[in-house]
């Protein structure tokens, strides 16, 4: 490594590990870039010294040595050997904490594809930033790169693309959802949440959001070589970078329009003595209605055919002008009312085609309804069968079909663009004109997810009840025996003892055995009456 590289500030060391584990490094550290050689004992495996050197690679001073150090086993010398044209390593951070830096290796190999030993090398990353700062030096907006985890590899704004602990010891690589500038920050979350997976994305993409109620756009390339290497390149900029010249353009083009109409009102103003001005009332009058001004008051009291001509138009002109006011007010109407519905509806052309949905459709499905008009139905309303789950009947298609009313059979699930699911409800029926003619389809569904829920919960405990009440009414029912048969002993013995003529009892024991008797046939009552109750429930009487 010398200064006479073209891209020195951006390559931290070269290095070569060959098969008998031994390695040989040229390279430059700290602020000052002071230049410094390591190489092992003999070209082996073993003693890894570090000497200060000076442009040449004369070796100076040593600096560091460690035992018992083999090239073979380091992940850019296996990297490197296993791979046939070359490969990159995994970014890191140095250890002076000073920059990041990414790893490439590649195997040196004889002719006949002996293996020699492997090449490597570290490239800084800070001379990647240093790059995308300079793209926008004059240009506005942000890049920044991104791997396929969503960890920074670089950006045009001066944050460094990872952290240190103030003791140095740990050291961090930042993720773009982490980052100190809200953009890089806003961007990242919007990729990930319409793209989902990073490392499957292979095309570009346009995608917006919101900050501080200033639209913003984000254009995302994908980067992946040969060699393995998978980066994002990301570059927000605000709407307003590009309104602002249209703006200027339109203030421009206002300029010259304005001049061109001053210039033919002085060119008409000069004709005006050669034409009848009725003529020119009427054409600038027609002018503005075709471009859109109804509000055109013409005035030409005149009993000839060009009186006739103007009053036919004027007239024409206020039904136009109501006729619009009317659909403009139906449009916001037919907005307004799909807007506060609580339920989601999508409406359809003749062709299953959407035309419109409201918000809670939007919700539901996962899809605006920019990017859903258009589509086929099928497309943007994806349902299956809660239980088989295979794709459910469109109720779009058996409308248009059949044109009649039809709902969903139970156990449907709506599955969103995004991959949520939710239980729903719905019914569609036929958009018909004044003739009857079939001229779309709406549907009208709603979330009944947490009400199945419910239900299947309710259901669940009802025959976990009714299973738990006949399984004790079948064990009360079978213990008859075994409850009546100890009583009538007892009663049975008692009754014994107080007839007895040879022996009779005392006043007292006579006292005892009646309380016996009246408790045993009270309890024997009782022990009945359950086992009746519990023999009806068994349905055994």
């Amino acid at each position: 490594v010398n200064k006479d590289s073209p891209d020195f500030c951006n390559r931290s060391s070269i290095y070569f590990g060959n098969t008998e584990g031994g390695v040989v490094v040229g390279g430059q550290e700290g602020e000052e870039k002071l230049q410094y050689v390591i190489s092992t004992d003999n070209f082996k495996a073993g003693s890894f010294s570090k000497f200060r050197s000076d442009e040449t690679g004369k070796r100076g001073e040593t600096l560091l040595t460690l035992p018992n150090y083999d090239a073979r086993k380091r992940q850019w010398y296996e990297a490197g050997a296993s791979s046939e044209d070359g490969t990159w390593g995994d970014i890191y951070i140095l250890f002076t904490g000073q920059d990041m830096s990414i790893p490439p290796s590649r195997a040196v190999r004889e002719r006949d594809g002996t293996l020699l030993g492997v090449v490597a090398g570290d490239i800084f990353l800070s001379g990647l930033s240093l790059f995308l700062k300079n793209l926008h030096a004059e240009r506005a907006g942000i890049s920044f790169i991104m791997d396929g985890e969503g960890l920074m590899v670089a950006s045009s704004t001066s944050e460094k693309p990872f952290s240190v602990s103030k003791d140095g010891k740990i050291k961090k690589r930042l993720p773009a959802t982490e980052s100190a500038t809200l953009e890089i920050v806003e961007a990242a979350k919007k990729i990930k949440k319409h793209l989902g997976d990073l490392n499957s994305i292979d095309a570009h993409h346009s995608l917006g959001f919101e900050i501080d109620d200033q639209h913003n756009f984000v254009e995302i390339a994908p980067f992946r070589d040969k060699y393995g290497l998978f980066w994002l390149v990301a570059t927000v900029v605000p709407e307003i970078a590009y309104t602002e010249q249209v703006i200027k353009g339109n203030s421009r083009t206002l300029y010259i329009i304005f001049a061109a109409f001053l210039f033919m009102a002085i060119i008409s103003a000069f004709l005006a003595r050669w034409l009848t001005r009725p003529i020119l009332d009427l054409t600038r009058t027609a002018n503005a209605v075709a471009n859109g001004d109804l509000s055109q008051n013409l005035k030409i009291d005149r009993r000839d055919e060009i009186g006739d001509l103007s009053r036919s138009f004027q007239k024409m002109t206020g039904q136009l002008e109501e006729t619009f006011k009317d659909l403009k007010n139906n449009e916001e109407n037919l907005r307004v009312t799909l807007d506060s519905i609580g339920d989601a509806v999508i409406a359809t052309d003749v062709s299953g085609n959407v035309t419109r949905m409201n918000p809670v459709a939007e919700s539901l499905c996962g899809w605006k309804q920019d990017e859903a008009v258009g589509k086929h139905m099928g497309e943007v309303f994806n349902i299956i069968n809660a239980n088989t789950r295979e794709p459910a009947f469109n109720p779009v298609n058996t409308v248009l079909a059949e044109g009649k009313t039809v709902g969903l059979a139970n156990h449907t699930i709506l599955v969103s663009k995004d991959g949520f699911e939710y239980q729903i409800a719905d019914s569609a029926a036929p958009i018909r004109n004044d003739t009857g003619d079939i001229l779309g389809v709406v549907l009208v569904f709603r979330d009944v997810t947490e009400e199945y829920a419910v239900r299947q919960v309710l259901n669940d405990a009802l025959v976990n009840a009714e299973q738990a009440n006949q399984a004790k009414s079948e064990f009360l029912a079978s213990m008859s025996h075994e409850l009546r048969t100890p009583l009538n002993a007892v009663l049975g013995f008692s009754q014994m003892l107080q007839f007895t003529p040879k022996s009779p009892l005392s006043s007292s024991q006579n006292e005892y055995v009646e309380n016996i008797l009246e408790g045993g046939n009270h309890l024997l009552e009782l022990v009945n009456e359950i086992l009746d109750l519990a023999s009806i429930e068994a349905d055994k009487v």
